[in-house]
């Protein structure tokens, strides 16, 4: 398509496949599986020990915290995509809800088995009723419920799921339960349950979470790895909020918990910042594993050029006329044009360090780029980011 100068795309006007910079790993799984060059963070050493965690069956617990903006969030998807197409895995990545002072751990426990979703959990349910029936017999009911009992080590969790027995039983009302939706009253005495997961302690909360871990691991033949971000959305909590999420955490985060893989992320100024919640004993165990504790820092300026390089080059349309673009744009200004800089200048990489301050990370600069992109196409014209098209953007 021909388009009027003054309406050509940006993408078009710089050899681009999208009109910015800016990357969402959590809506674009490429934006996912790249990962720019940074020497304070070793992605592939941790890709590698994570690797050798999982591809040992143990259940490897870590802390990412950095500084908002910084990438604790992309890194967590690299790791996680690139798991998945090595290992057998089952990554749940759980972004955590906006909290009221007196959030409990039970709104994400919610969140999580919204991120499970119901299909996933019930056929893991009907696994093991199927498993305890087959070890006891279809003749012994009672041994199969107590046997299927064992196998959720939960009574009420074991019962409720006995219930999938029944020919016209609705499986919403066991998803309610198990989800910490909320029951009625009624439905609990149908399910046989001793209380509503949406008041349960949050130990108890934490075990079935182990409990489907195992699950996943003896029918589904993967790990279960899940991701908690944004855990500084939580701050705010009064100690007794804050305190169900330690003891969940504290469950969790444990060492002897093999059968599932935890991330936890939040950001932080300084270590000491990090949200109440993720208290000492939790600190103690995530420090007990290798690497448990990993800093997200800010960049410093000498790893600006060779991450905007690796952006450029992930950006850029492969089957663009790189030359020809770079020729035009030597028409347009005196400033070192290079082609894996650009449409950037050499010079304008050196105010993408100013631009953006003392805190460099990567959301100022793809935002940067992104903004001096445009105000060299929409105000100046030019088919080149100058030094003077960042300054004024």
């Amino acid at each position: 398509m021909i388009y009027p100068v003054d309406k050509e795309p940006l993408s078009k006007w710089f050899g681009l496949k999208r009109s910015n910079y800016v990357l969402d790993p959590r809506a674009n799984e490429e934006d996912a599986l790249f990962y720019a060059r940074r020497t304070s963070v070793d992605i592939n050493k941790q890709i590698t020990d994570l690797e050798i965690s999982l591809g040992a069956n143990l259940a490897p617990k870590k802390l990412y915290w950095g500084t908002s903006g910084g990438g604790k969030t992309h890194t967590i998807y690299k790791l996680l995509y690139e798991l998945g197409d090595r290992l057998p895995i089952i990554p749940v990545l759980v972004d955590c809800p906006n909290m009221t002072k007196s959030s409990t751990f039970v709104v994400l426990f919610q969140e999580t088995m919204k991120k499970l979703k119901m299909d996933f959990v019930i056929s893991l349910l009907r696994d093991a009723l199927n498993d305890a029936i087959k070890d006891v017999g279809i003749g012994n009911p009672e041994l199969a419920e107590k046997k299927l009992c064992e196998i959720m080590e939960n009574e009420d969790l074991g019962r409720a799921t006995y219930c999938l027995t029944q020919t016209r039983f609705d499986v919403m009302t066991l998803w309610k339960w198990v989800s910490a939706a909320g029951t009625t009253s009624r439905e609990r005495s149908e399910l046989r349950v001793t209380s509503d997961l949406l008041d349960a302690d949050p130990r108890s909360l934490a075990q079935i979470l182990l409990t489907f871990g195992k699950l996943v691991k003896k029918y589904k033949k993967k790990s279960l790895v899940m991701a908690f971000d944004e855990l500084d959305r939580a701050k705010g909590l009064n100690v007794d909020a804050a305190g169900t999420f330690s003891t969940a955490f504290t469950v969790l985060t444990d060492p002897t918990a093999s059968d599932i893989s935890v991330f936890l992320s939040t950001s932080a100024e300084r270590q000491r910042d990090v949200p109440a919640m993720i208290t000492k004993p939790v600190l103690t165990r995530l420090g007990e594993s290798i690497g448990g504790i990993i800093e997200i820092p800010v960049m410093t300026p000498q790893e600006v050029e060779p991450f905007v390089k690796d952006l450029i080059k992930y950006v850029r349309d492969p089957g663009i006329n790189i030359k020809k673009l770079i020729d035009l744009a030597k028409t347009e200004t005196s400033e070192q044009i290079l082609e894996d800089l650009y449409p950037f200048t050499k010079e304008a990489i050196e105010s993408i360090k100013l631009k953006v301050g003392k805190e460099i990370i990567p959301r100022h600069i793809c935002m940067v780029m992104s903004r001096a992109s445009s105000y060299a196409k929409q105000i100046e014209k030019m088919h080149v980011v100058t030094s003077k098209s960042v300054e004024n953007s």
